[in-house]
């Protein structure tokens, strides 16, 4: 049977940072989900341009010596894990690719890879969309590239409490009237797990089935269930020891999936505060403090600004955790960097973690900040690399870059960036 005009054949040479895998066909780069580096496929051009296109798989006619058995039967269905049929090493080799590739001009030659000690059962924190309606009910993530909602009754990636925290969770939410929103359950040091339930379209989050202690068990201790418009309440406890350091958190606000990588991170951004011993630092984007109370064993006192009410609420709980003086303002980094300009405060060391749309708007403050040493935290090396290379004028080199590998079987990873000021 002949392929039809909108079906082609072409090898695959690489994986993108944004999930799919990518070969070349007359000329174009052509992304192609749930490929892997040396298949050759079957495709069907599903979104033509001029440069490049997009693809959907149609058939795998010879697999590469990268392609494995994916550990999920949900692969190549469920959009949370597109490189699940893709070898861990080769994975790591798409990563530094990547990386290498985004910060070229601007990084020093050796960046250093560190590979997560465990691809599998390794999150600790989820957030999965849910929908309760006629035709039945349904927890798990969207489809790749859809808004088909996959039915996820079990997870490969998940640490084992988180396992048996969403199997109570599913019970719970399986029964009423029809409804849909989110979920977010994280799980503590201990395996103790807390939930965060957004109810987007239903009942009223103040009315019942969604009021009461009916959620706890199965390693539940507490959570936080909201409406779309009215109230939020909470549900036994509210929060759970993050980590060793006894770092308080919840399911609503941020944290690194990876428990084991989170820590390497947090340990390396303590070795690089040395600088500023005994000084005074400002973090940017501080969420509920965990490179907060790595910045405190080192420094006099932290400055940390963060915009989310409740990172900010955490902050005050982690205060005594944290060891060294700390001040929080509640606010936007932005606005918190024209101010300190305006009062010409300076800091040896500036630590930013930003969204990952970078800080584009923050660049030309923190260059009037002073400081000899800034960490970028990043989980997106194209804006990092736009950041970096804006900075370079204001006379800051990066001197060490390392990355994390905090999402095994997805495209994603945290870079830790070190830029020195040469005047």
């Amino acid at each position: 049977m002949q392929p039809s005009p909108a079906e082609v054949e072409l090898r695959l040479e690489s994986l993108a940072f944004g999930g799919a895998a990518v070969g070349r066909y007359e000329g174009r780069a052509v992304f192609v989900p749930f490929g892997a580096p040396g298949d050759l496929v079957r495709v069907r051009l599903s979104e033509p341009h001029a440069r490049w296109a997009r693809a959907e798989l149609i058939e795998v006619l010879a697999p590469g010596a990268a392609r494995r058995e994916p550990p999920c039967p949900l692969a190549g269905r469920c959009g949370g894990c597109p490189w699940q049929q893709v070898d861990y090493a080769a994975q790591l080799a798409a990563k530094r690719e990547i990386l290498g590739r985004a910060l070229r001009p601007v990084a020093p030659p050796t960046i250093e890879f560190v590979a997560a000690p465990a691809e599998l059962h390794y999150r600790r924190r989820v957030r999965l969309h849910w929908q309760r309606g006629p035709s039945g009910f349904r927890l798990g993530l969207h489809g790749w590239r859809s808004r088909e909602l996959i039915d996820v009754e079990a997870c490969p990636l998940l640490v084992p409490a988180l396992g048996r925290a969403l199997g109570r969770l599913r019970a719970a939410l399986a029964v009423g009237p029809a409804a849909s929103g989110t979920l977010a359950v994280l799980a503590g040091a201990e395996q103790e797990c807390h939930f965060s339930l957004r109810v987007e379209r239903g009942a009223a989050a103040a009315d019942e089935p969604w009021r009461g202690d009916g959620w706890l068990g199965d390693g539940i201790v507490g959570g936080l269930v909201s409406a779309a418009i009215g109230a939020t309440h909470a549900v036994g406890l509210p929060d759970v020891a993050l980590d060793r350091r006894g770092l308080r958190a919840h399911a609503a606000c941020f944290t690194q999936a990876h428990a084991a990588q989170d820590a390497a991170l947090a340990g390396r951004v303590q070795a690089l505060s040395a600088v500023a011993a005994g000084r005074a630092v400002l973090e940017l984007y501080a969420g509920c403090g965990n490179l907060t109370a790595a910045l405190g064993e080192r420094v006099a006192s932290v400055l940390a600004v963060e915009s989310d009410a409740a990172a900010v609420a955490l902050l005050g709980r982690n205060r005594a955790r944290i060891g060294a003086a700390l001040e929080v303002r509640a606010q936007g980094a932005a606005e918190a960097v024209r101010e300190l300009v305006a009062q010409r405060a300076v800091f040896p060391l500036i630590l930013l973690d930003p969204p990952r749309e970078g800080a584009r708007e923050l660049i030309d403050g923190l260059a009037q900040l002073g400081a000899e040493r800034i960490i970028y935290v990043s989980c997106d090396p194209l804006t990092l690399a736009r950041d970096l290379s804006a900075l370079a004028p204001h006379g800051y080199r990066a001197t060490s870059v390392a990355a994390l590998d905090t999402m095994p079987q997805t495209h994603h990873f945290e870079i830790l960036a070190a830029l020195e000021r040469r005047v």
